[in-house]
């Protein structure tokens, strides 16, 4: 029986592509959005709809029913599920974004947005139930030193020196019992063991169970609040690195200075992070301290306490169990206890990725600002939100920015594009096998795209959970100019709130995609239209325009001068086209009415033939005309982008076009600022590959740093093709086609 292909249910962000069903094993969390259309489709026990992502369970698994009774289920890798500290710092700074997207924002509006974790300043203070933790605290070792129990009185045998109270039933159990006798008397026996009442305190109460769970429960709160300091402090100690380092450029610093000027004073926070920090984990020592109590000792560690409290008498009544009660009270407001259905989780999860696109498109937006590109007249107003479009320029280039419905991030300029795709999945966790696995996924995910590149922006986690493979994580810091790792010819980046360089990142796979290609096209050439080959006087304009290919091409060798580029006069030359066609059609009316008069008269003569090549020259000088309007175009084009190249890259002052700029053999130049000392230009490998070059202060910057990501920690976004050792320890750069260094 023959089979119907089933519906495609999802859309592969990486490839653009629908799919019916995502691999089982290996899922990347982030790339695989819903298409189902009208078909009902329930995920993770939860209801989905249009535009949701395939998103696994907190055990990793994930699972699917569609409406016509197909099942599929699958997993993702454990260590690539980002912890909860990264994932709801995400969802924090989504929900400040999608804020600005309901209230229609402009691109100005986005740009005042700081790409770190909101309410760091509030953060690094102590929060109400830490300050509770502190001031209750003698009450709750008070509780767990002498905790309050129940009498329970069992009957138990028991040597006669020990009994108190003798239950009625303990002379006939004796009596029954020789192996209690410790001999017998004339009289009676004399008992060795017997029966008696003994009373013992019953310690696992209901109370006691409370402040049981309370102590684990402030232990979790606690080592998560601890966590999220040591992240801060990080992030001060990278503003600090930022700034102090020898090796970085002056323009890095001042960048990441002013994010830092806009957000928090590095110097209070860290001041005030190390003090909350230090009074987190004194208090995370006395909390720890009390687990070997005799309450805690007593009470089952598996025995569960409901969130919400029973109002018993001890609880409300006894001096220091109504303040755990507090403190209970106080930790549930946080939230930590909630059990969450599985539509409350699949909606977290929706959040999470939407959160991430969200500050993906942030990122990009201030990295286009960074590197001059704003939006054009018209779109300066026009808001910034899924499915919109929004025009930009800079360097004399239009660029176009679209934020898809799949929530990927395009740029787009001439025939380029540049694809955007945030994943949730944090590539750089977990066993070697699995992040080459990733790799693998997204190299032929790229290589399948039907147009324009792909960038992978993922969550990064902590450090500690990365793979131990440097050249792995390498290829995780690439943004496609570097063949020599793993994902050459793409992009890959981690990203996050917690990291103050995420946009210096992103600014540089842009800076490569867009100033890489501009540069690439010197020397610039402008196709010649046969009819206005004689236009140009190319003998007056020789220092800087040249003819190729029998004088089909204009080559523009050298940016001109601002009195060069008007000496050439493209205007006039429109204007001489246009004044000759003018004449042709006046002197076509002409012999026009002249003919008529003639055919009353019958005197035509030669008036037909000489109409016949008046039209002929109307039709020339139509030619001629539009001919010229296109070179002229062409030539205003090529003027624009070759003047684009004498703008420093960083500091954008236009270098002298004879003194700064130099061509060289084989198509290639150099171009250097008088002012802050940055060269850029095109060179050739050894293997005659031409790529782009920038360095930022005319000479390399000496570093030891060759960790991953060390480009961005000291250059940032102020290269082209990456500095890289040559064999003779001397620095040179990387071709991005075969990876060798000269």
């Amino acid at each position: 029986m023959k089979t119907e292909p089933r519906q495609s249910l999802f859309k592969d962000r990486l490839t653009g592509r629908q799919t019916p069903v995502p691999p089982l094993t290996g899922t990347l969390m982030g790339r695989w959005v819903l298409e189902a259309g009208d078909q009902d489709v329930f995920m993770n026990s939860a209801g989905a709809e249009h535009g949701d992502f395939l998103m696994p369970e907190p055990s990793g698994q994930w699972h699917l029913l569609t409406g016509d009774g197909q099942r599929d289920s699958g997993a993702v890798s454990r260590g690539q599920v980002p912890d909860d500290l990264e994932a709801e710092s995400v969802r924090t700074i989504g929900d400040r974004l999608k804020d600005l997207t309901l209230k229609g924002a402009s691109w100005f509006e986005w740009i005042e947005v700081i790409p770190l974790v909101p309410g760091i300043s509030e953060q690094v203070d102590l929060q109400p139930l830490e300050i509770l933790v502190r001031e209750q605290f003698g009450h709750l070792e008070a509780a767990c030193l002498k905790p309050r129990a129940h009498l329970h009185v069992e009957v138990e045998r028991v040597p006669v020196p020990k009994a108190r109270r003798v239950p009625p039933a303990a002379v006939s159990y004796l009596a029954a019992h020789t192996e209690d006798w410790d001999r017998p008397l004339l009289r009676g026996i004399l008992p060795k063991r017997i029966l008696a009442e003994v009373r013992y305190d019953q310690v696992d109460i209901y109370e006691n169970r409370v402040v049981a769970r309370l102590l684990d429960n402030l232990g979790a709160y606690l080592n998560r609040r601890i966590r999220v300091l040591r992240r801060l402090l990080k992030v001060f100690q990278e503003k600090e690195d930022y700034s102090a380092s020898v090796a970085g450029t002056y323009q890095r610093e001042h960048r990441i200075s002013e994010l830092w000027g806009k957000s928090i004073d590095a110097n209070e926070g860290r001041r005030k992070a190390e003090a909350a920090l230090r009074e987190l984990e004194w208090l995370k020592y006395k909390v720890m301290g009390l687990l070997g109590s005799p309450l805690y000792e007593d009470v089952p560690r598996r025995a569960y306490v409901p969130t919400t409290l029973k109002s018993t008498n001890i609880l409300t009544n006894d001096q220091h169990y109504r303040r755990i009660a507090d403190l209970w009270r106080e930790w549930a407001r946080t939230g930590a206890g909630r059990t969450q259905s599985p539509s409350e989780l699949h909606a977290e999860a929706q959040r999470l990725c939407r959160g991430l696109d969200s500050f993906v498109m942030l990122l990009t937006v201030r990295a286009l600002h960074t590197l001059g590109y704003e939006p054009s007249d018209t779109a300066l107003e026009m808001p910034l939100a899924p499915g919109g479009l929004l025009s930009l320029r800079g360097d004399s280039v239009d660029v176009t920015l679209s934020w898809r419905d799949d929530g990927t991030t395009c740029i787009a300029f001439g025939e380029r594009e540049l694809t955007i795709v945030a994943l949730i999945s944090n590539l750089g966790a977990g066993a070697d096998e699995r992040v080459r696995e990733s790799l693998d996924r997204i190299r032929q995910a790229a290589s399948e795209r039907e147009r324009g590149d792909v960038l992978v922006l993922f969550l990064a986690s902590d450090d500690e959970r990365s793979s131990a493979d440097l050249e792995l994580l390498t290829s995780l810091h690439t943004v496609g100019n570097d063949p020599r790792n793993m994902l050459a010819g793409g992009g890959c980046l981690p990203v996050s709130p917690w990291e103050i360089g995420s946009t210096e990142r992103v600014a540089r796979a842009l800076r490569w995609f867009l100033s890489g290609a501009r540069l690439g096209d010197y020397p610039l050439r402008v196709n010649v239209p046969p009819d206005v080959r004689d236009l140009i006087n190319l003998e007056e304009h020789a220092r800087w325009l040249s003819s190729q290919d029998g004088g089909n091409t204009l080559e523009l060798h050298t940016p001109p001068h601002d009195f060069e580029w008007e000496s050439l006069n493209v205007a006039a030359m429109v204007q001489a086209a246009e004044a000759d066609l003018r004449t042709a059609r006046s002197n076509h009316r002409r012999l026009n009415d002249e003919l008529r008069n003639a055919v009353r008269q019958r005197k035509t003569g030669s008036l037909v033939r000489q109409k016949h090549d008046a039209h002929e020259e109307v039709l020339q000088c139509e030619t001629v005309e539009q001919a010229a309007h296109a070179l002229a175009e062409r030539l205003r084009d090529a003027h624009a982008r070759s003047i684009a190249l004498l703008s420093c890259p960083t500091c954008a002052v236009n270098a002298d076009p004879a003194r700064d700029f130099k061509p060289l053999d084989r198509g290639c130049f150099c171009c250097e600022c008088h002012g802050c000392g940055t060269q850029w230009g095109t060179r050739l490998c050894g293997e005659g590959h031409r790529y782009a070059v920038m360095l930022p202060s005319g000479d390399f910057l000496e570093t030891n740093d060759q960790r991953p990501g060390w480009e961005d920690r000291v250059y940032g976004c102020d290269i082209l093709a990456l500095p890289a050792r040559k064999q003779d320890g001397q620095w040179g750069f990387a071709c991005p086609e075969c990876g060798q260094v000269s």
